[in-house]
């Protein structure tokens, strides 16, 4: 089954992702992406603000909410797997695609879905030579933005989407604050993780 890894801190997961899952379906041919909450990222500072349990139900919340807003996409599978949390530690992609192939017994190569950003600090990654030969890049490519040229000895491709308006840090910051409005939220977060943050308070600054 030919699988795509998409791995984030979903901190929380916006509507922004959910089109980015979309795009991965509508232009290209995966058959199966597998979602995966990061517990450290190495390459940027992470607040833990909610729990890990909490961040997983909202996960599984925005993912049934992608089948909802885009049920006319043709049938993907979405797995949600908890290795880096349940592994601990620094997250580091190398250590985490290795087990993926032992874990679903993938006979192809398996992609990882990055975004643009990142393209010029691959290098950087932990094993990045190693990394690079046995994975392909799906690069998520903003369409105001410049095409950034891969790395040597990386091999992928481009997928294309409109800009997201917001991060999730900029989130995270309006669900804090009591002068944002339901409206702003209600245009950035799918509906029943939404409804989740609120009910339980999660991100609130007391």
């Amino acid at each position: 089954m030919k699988t795509i890894i998409f791995g984030g801190t979903f901190n929380p997961i916006h509507l922004g992702h959910l089109y980015l899952i979309h795009a991965i379906a509508s232009q290209s041919d995966y058959e199966r992406i597998i979602v995966i909450p990061t517990l450290e990222p190495p390459h940027k500072e992470y607040i833990r603000e909610i729990s890990d349990q909490d961040r997983l139900e909202l996960i599984h919340k925005g993912i049934d909410d992608y089948y909802h807003i885009y049920r006319e996409d043709r049938k993907i599978e979405i797995l949600i797997d908890t290795l880096e949390i349940d592994r601990g530690g620094k997250s580091y992609m190398y250590d985490t695609v290795i087990e993926m192939y032992r874990k679903y017994e993938i006979t192809g190569t398996l992609a990882i879905a990055i975004g643009d950003d990142l393209l010029p600090s691959l290098e950087s990654w932990y094993r990045f030579e190693d990394l690079v030969s046995i994975v392909y890049f799906v690069v998520v490519h903003r369409l105001e933005k410049n095409k950034i040229d891969f790395p040597k000895n990386a091999h992928g491709e481009y997928i294309l989407v409109e800009p997201f308006p917001c991060s999730s840090t900029s989130i995270r910051e309006m669900l804090g604050s009591a002068k944002s409005s339901l409206h702003t939220l209600t245009s950035l977060l799918s509906e029943t993780v939404l409804d989740y943050i609120i009910d339980y308070e999660l991100y609130q600054r007391h």
